[in-house]
């Protein structure tokens, strides 16, 4: 880079050019252009202990003599792809992560900034602060680390433009186009304010736009951390002093041109600072220029720090007023006078720029997961524009069908023609409709009202920025049916189409209905000859209107969670119209739900020998949800993704897509894919509830318990939502709470009540206090067998065996795994029982549960049918095998249990690094250990011997670690009583202290 003053040559390393003396300014030369990433597990530390340790001498020499040229590789893991940039803090390099296989971009920081204790300590504290950050809106920091003298930060690499090279390209920006820009850094700032990171120097320079749309904020925590370390110079007296001073701190502690004013006078800083920049921002791109400022960087800090900025209208007085008002908000000199919050300013943002506010959903969950909302010209329709993975030939429409009136006299027709629309109109690849049940559920919340007629539904559409609504009704013309509809731009009210159709019959209904989806879809853009349409209609409708009509049913009570009810009119469907296979696929999914496993097996082959008379769009969804149930993820995710690429605003499809990554255990992308869904149905509790879920999974239980009481506010009688909060309670180490939280879930049904025991005696094994989990099982069983639940008593038979187990009853231990084993190929049944079998000395007969799991085809079944080989191969003590074994089983499916099992093995064969690394990531993977088989089934027990086997592997590697990790464990099992384990971490505490007061 070039001094900015004298225009020689600067190293990238130095902070002042050699030739003069001035600062180097990180606002003019900090560049990275980063590529879009898939965000995978995370990347493992390479030495965070040597981040809080001064850089040496030594250290510096090794720094300036390394060569990161193309080709080189860092530490043996990363092999350098290309040059993005240098600056200030050092220099950018795109690389490829050997060990993950992944693109990542990586940061290289300059020697003179690792140069302080202080600062090495406090950049390490919030850059492992800004790594919990994962939000499609910002960049992701994989991992800092310590590799061959240098210092180095890895994050995503997103492909696109700096919003500071677009502003140089284009200018100023349209104001729709800066909004929507805008109003995604503040989705990104909404998610990390909530973790407690300010930004502290947003600038468009650290705004990345990736090709698809998507905005990114970069540099999230190291703003921060180096103004905490830095000290403002104001000793200097001189101008030339002052401003190279100045320019010095100004870049560290927020670039200054972009500065809130209490930056600008050297005073703390919180989340409104951030809202005045983005204010600034915003400004930039809708006037083309910042407001003016002095020449000089003393006098433009001491203006900032005491002057209002101007409302930018006379800068631009082409700016709507709503969208100016909102810059001027942001930028106001008192703090107090701004936006309280990111998700106020996303607020007015949405307002501003024609989009209807969500119903109140947390921002750190929902904002940003909908693609940027466009206003399309001519049509004048709001409409979602959805992430795709290929072109789309048309911008995705979203429609409410609201009730049609029935003024026929035929009561069979209430509710029966409006699903029959719904399926027609979705035959068009671009459209996708708006749950029915959802929003009558919605409107309820509103008004107390049920009648979704047009006006109700025009209310819901705009509210959730939904294009268009149907409205219809039918009647009767002599001896004939006649049924006449709209379409409506829910914005404005103005007709899109009106159609009209008549039938002789009830059942000839289902063709006009046809005709009338044709037109619509014709007025909105579909290509489709109607001929065909048609055509499609007659094939997958149901001839019984009594059929469709217990079918809308069903998947209104599905959507509002009363599965049994649902059930029950899915069944009626079904016997009314035998060949009606969307009817078995409900069935089967609400079963598979349920965890009835066979059931849901039997109604889906049904559902499949039915498929020639689905749409596309429901052989897609049946067959991905056969797919998910038997834990075959990879067919799932083709099926869905198969369906998201034909019809790209399908919600099942990327609540689907969701479920298989989660299955897979890419546990970041099924989050942003429930995100996604939930973008689209915000109120819905079954989809929310699983992107809860996700996020519990994904370690972040801070949300998942937000989220989840957010959800119980809406509908206190969903049950899973219970579990997800208690988990996560139990997880964060409020047990009282989680223990409060499980009980209100018992009297809510005889599954919840079943469910209460399950989750109880988890935690009581989780303490080591096997006999009040005993007692909790034991009634629980009772219930369960007097409710006719088999799959519900073998669970909890299960448990027993490991609460036998644990008591040193082996006889009974083994009884209880027999019975929950028998008869079953699930391995959620068939590994528990196995290891009591291997630790009851019976290893044959684990070894005969491991071959029923190898005859299954899915990979998890493999996967613990070698898991349970690895044990039984560690009760012989033949370590070596049994790290081979596990390590196969890995290759199979990265399950939790086989991290934890490889780091037992390894421990056995005295190998404590290799050891210390898969215990540390139990440790950042422990979402995963709240339900290990990924069935919502709580099974937090598993995860408290963690601490222990990480202190022993510390220990074998001297590291003091050792003692906190075994202090750990002790604290969790401080009530439990005849732990061996707890016994044995006692001792070897004992022992460490002594070696300590020996050293001393």
């Amino acid at each position: 880079m070039d001094c900015p003053a004298c225009k020689k040559a600067v190293p990238y390393a130095a902070s002042r050019c050699p030739a003069c003396g001035t600062a180097t300014p990180v606002d003019l030369v900090e560049t990275e252009i980063l590529n879009e990433p898939a965000i995978e597990a995370e990347t493992q530390v390479i030495d965070r202990q040597n981040w809080s340790k001064a850089m040496t001498t030594s250290d510096a020499i090794a720094y300036q003599s390394a060569t990161l040229s193309v080709g080189s590789v860092l530490g043996g893991r990363y092999e350098i792809l290309k040059t993005l940039g240098e600056g200030g803090m050092g220099a950018v390099f795109q690389a490829h992560d050997a060990e993950v296989d992944r693109i990542v971009a990586l940061k290289v920081i300059r020697p003179d900034l690792a140069g302080s204790e202080d600062i090495l300590r406090r950049f390490r504290q919030e850059l492992v602060l800004a790594r919990q950050i994962t939000h499609r809106n910002v960049v992701r920091i994989f991992d800092l680390g310590v590799a061959d003298g240098i210092r180095f930060i890895t994050m995503e690499f997103i492909e696109g433009q700096e919003l500071a090279e677009i502003l140089q390209d284009r200018g100023k920006l349209p104001p729709q186009e800066a909004g929507q820009i805008i109003l995604q850094v503040c989705y990104g700032l909404a998610v990390a304010h909530a973790e407690g990171v300010v930004h502290r120097d947003l600038k468009p320079q650290n705004i990345m736009i990736a090709r698809d749309g998507r905005v990114a904020v970069m540099d999230f925590g190291i703003a921060h951390s180096i103004e905490a370390a830095t000290i403002l110079d104001q000793s200097s007296t001189t101008e030339a002093g002052e401003s190279a001073s100045l320019t010095r701190v100004g870049s560290l502690l927020g670039t200054p041109r972009y500065m809130s004013p209490e930056q600008a006078r050297a005073e703390s800083v919180t989340n409104r600072s951030d809202l005045f920049t983005v204010g600034l921002i915003l400004y930039e791109l809708v006037t083309g220029d910042l407001p003016p400022s002095p020449p000089t960087l003393k006098a433009m800090l001491r203006e900032r720090g005491t002057q209002q900025i101007a409302h930018p209208i006379p800068a631009n007085p082409q700016i709507p007023r709503a969208l100016a008002d909102i810059i001027f908000r942001c930028v106001q000199l008192d703090p107090e006078k701004r936006y309280p919050s990111a998700e106020a300013l996303c607020h007015d943002l949405e307002i501003g720029l024609g989009i209807r506010k969500r119903h109140s959903l947390n921002r750190k969950v929902s904002a940003g997961l909908a693609a940027a909302i466009v206003l399309l010209a001519g049509s004048l329709v709001y409409i979602y524009t959805l992430r795709t993975k290929g072109p789309v030939t048309h911008n995705p429409v979203k429609i409410l069908v609201s009730d049609f009136v029935n003024q026929s006299g035929n009561q069979v027709l209430d509710g029966t023609l409006e699903p029959l629309l719904t399926t027609d109109l979705e035959g068009a690849s671009f459209i996708t409709t708006y749950n029915r049940g959802q929003a009558r559920k919605t409107l309820t919340s509103l008004s107390g009202g049920s009648t979704l007629d047009e006006n109700a539904a025009r209310l819901i559409a705009q509210r959730e920025g939904l294009g268009v609504v149907v409205s219809g009704s039918v009647g009767r013309n002599g001896n004939q049916y006649a049924l006449s509809a709209r379409a409506l731009d829910a914005r404005t009210n103005k007709v899109i189409a009106e159609e009209k159709a008549t039938a002789a019959t009830p059942n000839d209904l289902n063709r006009a209905v046809g005709r009338i989806a044709a037109g619509f879809r014709k007025a909105l853009g579909d290509i489709t000859p109607q001929s065909a349409q048609i055509a499609a209609a007659e094939t997958f409708s149901s001839q019984s209107l009594e059929a469709s009509q217990q079918y809308a049913r069903a998947q209104e009570l599905q959507w509002a969670g009363k599965w049994d009810e649902a059930l029950k009119a899915y069944s009626r469907s079904a016997d009314l119209d035998a060949g009606l296979g969307r009817a078995y696929a409900g069935m089967a999914a609400i079963l598979a739900n349920q965890g009835r496993k066979q059931e849901a097996e039997r109604n889906f082959k049904l559902a499949m020998s039915k498929i020639d008379r689905m749409s596309d769009r429901e052989k897609y969804r049946t067959r991905g949800g056969y797919y998910l149930m038997e834990r075959a993820y990879d067919k799932a995710i083709e099926q869905y993704k198969a369906l998201e690429s034909q019809f790209p605003a399908d919600s099942a499809g990327i609540a689907g897509l969701a479920l298989a990554y989660f299955y897979k255990r890419n546990m970041p992308a099924a989050l942003e894919e429930g995100r996604r869904a939930v973008a689209i149905y915000p109120d819905n509790v079954l989809l929310s509830s699983n992107a809860t879920l996700y996020a519990m999974y994904a370690g972040d239980f801070s949300t998942a318990i937000r989220e989840s009481q957010r959800l119980l506010k809406l509908s206190p009688g969903f049950e899973k939502v219970y579990l997800g909060l208690g988990l996560s309670q139990l997880a964060q180490g409020d047990e009282t709470a989680a223990a409060e939280t499980y009980r209100k879930l018992a009297p809510l049904s005889t599954w919840g009540a079943s469910a209460s025991a399950v989750a109880l005696a988890d935690m009581a094994l989780y303490q080591g206090r096997p006999d009040e989990a005993l007692s909790i099982l034991e009634k629980g069983v009772s219930a369960d067998l007097a409710a006719k639940d088999p799959s519900r008593v073998a669970a909890k038979r299960a448990m027993e065996a490991q609460v036998w187990l644990m008591k040193g009853q082996d006889a009974k231990a083994i009884a209880a795994a027999e019975l929950a084993s028998n008869g079953t190929t699930d391995e959620s049944l068939l590994y528990p029982a196995a290891m009591v079998y291997i630790e009851a000395g019976k290893s044959d007969k684990a070894l005969e549960l491991s071959r029923t799991l190898n005859q299954r085809l899915e990979p998890d079944a493999g996967a613990y049918a070698k898991l349970i080989e690895a044990e039984a191969q560690m009760k012989r003590k033949d370590y070596r095998d049994a790290v081979r074994t596990f390590q196969d089983a890995q290759k199979i499916a990265d399950t939790w249990l086989g991290r934890f099992g490889l780091g037992r093995a390894y421990l056995a064969a005295g190998a404590y690094t290799e050891a210390d690394s898969e215990f540390d990531a139990c440790m950042k993977r422990k979402g995963e250990a709240t339900a290990v088989f990924l069935d919502d089934e709580p099974s937090w027990r598993y995860f408290a011997p963690v601490n222990y086997y990480l202190g022993r592997s510390r220990e074998g590697l001297g590291s003091p670690g050792a003692a906190e990790a075994y202090r750990n464990y002790l604290k969790i099992r401080e009530k439990s009583a005849n732990d061996p384990l707890a016994a044995d971490a006692k001792k070897r505490l004992r022992s460490l202290a002594a070696g300590a007061a020996a050293v001393r």
